[in-house]
């Protein structure tokens, strides 16, 4: 792991859980960016969090221009999105919707099991759609060691089990263990440690701040044929086929909703 993502992963550590990491020295190029990255995390104010702890003068260097760019971007609260998020397969996602009209009245109702459920399922949507992003994963971690006392995790794997989503669950429960100082009884729905989570997560944080998410899977030209831009289906296929043994049904689910979506915008 080189010094931008040592850095990267302390700043977190301190700024969003407290656990003090101290940063190395970087020239003000790889300050830009480190921040880059975390700008396309939308993880830049637990990065300034962090940077204003540390203890060492030596370290606290970053140009004033940078720090004043990231004190001008504010974290908003992601609550609402987290609550609307969705799952791909129709049958799947009706199950998700049942959960939640269900739960508020149930006779053992747990609001902070449904939103861990809320978390986890935004960021299922993120990793098949964009790769690991950290923001919601940091979330996660904050309300497990915020919150987790209070939430019923039978109940948590019981929903995970019913919407085939607990091996992507327990992918983002590796993140949390293994690159950000969570111990394994914090999680406990992470039941393997998969090595897999580390690499796929150090390889999203070297994507730079232009998003290729958003790039069109087709493109169209004035005599109306189809030109498939294949760089990007390659992409949107590659990251598919990587999680279709944690959750196949979603997976396979996914990737068709994505052709589709991007078949209906053309004839529009």
């Amino acid at each position: 792991m080189d010094v931008i993502k040592r850095n990267f992963f302390a700043l977190l550590q301190t700024g969003a859980f407290g656990k003090m990491q101290h940063v190395e020295p970087m020239s003000a190029y790889k300050w830009r960016k480190l921040f880059a990255m975390m700008g396309v995390h939308d993880v830049l104010q637990f990065a300034l969090a962090g940077y204003t702890k540390q203890q060492y003068q030596n370290v606290r260097h970053i140009p004033q221009p940078i720090l004043h760019d990231l004190k001008s971007h504010p974290q908003l609260s992601l609550d609402e999105i987290y609550a609307s998020s969705r799952l791909s397969n129709k049958f799947l996602n009706n199950r998700l919707k049942a959960i939640r009209e269900g739960e508020p009245h149930a006779m053992d109702t747990s609001i902070e099991t449904l939103h861990v459920l809320n978390i986890i399922v935004h960021n299922v949507e993120d990793t098949l759609n964009k790769g690991v992003v950290l923001r919601g994963i940091v979330d996660l971690g904050i309300y497990l060691r915020t919150m987790g006392h209070k939430v019923d995790f039978v109940k948590l794997e019981s929903w995970l089990n019913r919407l085939h989503i607990e091996s992507l669950a327990q992918f983002q429960g590796s993140i949390l263990i293994l690159l950000l100082g969570f111990e394994e009884d914090e999680v406990p729905f992470t039941k393997r440690i998969m090595g897999d989570a580390e690499k796929a997560t150090l390889k999203s944080v070297e994507r730079t701040a232009k998003d290729t998410s958003e790039k069109w899977d087709f493109k169209q030209d004035k005599s109306l044929w189809l030109h498939a831009n294949s760089g990007a289906i390659k992409q949107s296929m590659r990251r598919s086929f990587h999680y279709l043994l944690y959750a196949p049904i979603e997976t396979i689910s996914n990737l068709t909703y994505k052709f589709a979506k991007n078949l209906s915008e053309l004839e529009e």
